[in-house]
């Protein structure tokens, strides 16, 4: 079975520390950038601990943790509910109207590999560096603290026709549900 396992963190290298917290049950793939909720465990939190007292660049992942490909059908990327179509949208509800400058990878209907990561969302300044949290009022802090009120549902299915939705962020704990299938896309789907 392969499965989401989301963990919102916001920090690069959440990856590799969360990989250590692996429990026989959890699902396999994983969305980076969550707030630690108090029924997560352990490990996890020591973790985002971690990683919170470093300055990494900020940048949304999902990783395919599992033994095999995860085929993502359908993605929702919201902001305090409201559905948001591409990550202009997105950072327009999260930052406020304006020109935002970023990196983005397609999520939507794509396979990814066993042990892949997938920066789906790099925010950059108006100079075209990475966003860092830092400064007091700059960018990056603006948006470290706001990112929480993220949230997404992803979709996905293995070669088998088994199918799993993820729903995480928006100061949610994650989960990962079995489901018949993933749905079609509508008005609310996440374009990229």
């Amino acid at each position: 079975m392969i499965g989401l396992r989301a963990l919102l963190t916001g920090l690069v290298m959440a990856s590799a520390a969360v990989a250590t917290c692996g429990a026989a049950n959890a699902p396999a793939m994983s969305v980076n950038w969550v707030e630690v909720a108090g029924d997560q465990d352990t490990c996890v939190k020591q973790a985002s601990s971690a990683l919170k007292q470093n300055n990494f660049g900020t940048r949304f992942e999902v990783l395919n943790k599992g033994v095999g490909p995860a085929l993502v059908r359908h993605v929702i990327v919201t902001v305090d509910g409201h559905p948001a179509r591409s990550w202009s949208e997105a950072l327009d509800l999260l930052l406020g109207p304006g020109k935002h400058h970023f990196a983005q990878s397609q999520l939507a209907n794509r396979a990814m590999s066993p042990g892949e990561t997938l920066q789906v969302l790099i925010p950059h300044d108006d100079e075209g560096n990475t966003l860092h949290p830092g400064t007091p009022g700059s960018l990056g802090n603006r948006f470290d603290a706001e990112r929480g009120r993220v949230g997404v549902e992803i979709c996905y299915c293995s070669t088998l026709g088994d199918c799993w939705t993820l729903v995480a962020g928006e100061h949610r704990s994650p989960r990962t549900t079995e489901t018949r299938r993933c749905p079609k896309p509508s008005d609310l789907s996440f374009q990229q």
